[in-house]
């Protein structure tokens, strides 16, 4: 998937971002999933020069951080990480969230489901539709 280029993934649960990344490691993706618990600790990571952009940010916008979403809207105010697809992917199915993730710029919005199954199927659709994406770069 994009010249095997890093997934930011961004949750702050650590069971569910390691269920994240054993669901795109079962699914085929060789792509190295770097993981941050913090919104602010994965604008950090993107803004480090030293470090490869994401091919694609999957974002958990955490409840605590929902008062003050601050990460899609730097991403998408950077003329260098704008271009970077940000997917929610989230237990949040709040229409009022929902369109406001969509309005501070991010290209999808996942709800996990209950059932791991379905889940892994979202997963295998947004990862199959990814890959066939070119980036701008």
């Amino acid at each position: 998937m994009f010249d095997n280029l890093p997934i930011l993934l961004i949750e702050s649960e650590g069971d569910a971002a390691q269920s994240a990344k054993d669901m795109l490691s079962s699914l085929g993706v060789q792509n190295q999933v770097v993981h941050f618990s913090s919104q602010e600790d994965g604008l950090a990571f993107l803004n480090d020069s030293a470090t490869p952009r994401p091919c694609l940010v999957l974002l958990n916008p955490d409840a605590s951080e929902c008062s003050d979403p601050a990460f899609l809207p730097a991403v998408k105010s950077s003329s260098t990480l704008c271009p970077i697809p940000v997917i929610i992917l989230t237990d949040c199915d709040h229409r009022p969230m929902v369109l406001d993730c969509y309005g501070q710029g991010a290209v999808g919005y996942l709800v996990k489901s209950k059932s791991q199954k379905r889940t892994l199927d979202k997963l295998e659709a947004l990862v199959k539709y990814w890959s066939l994406n070119r980036l701008p770069s």
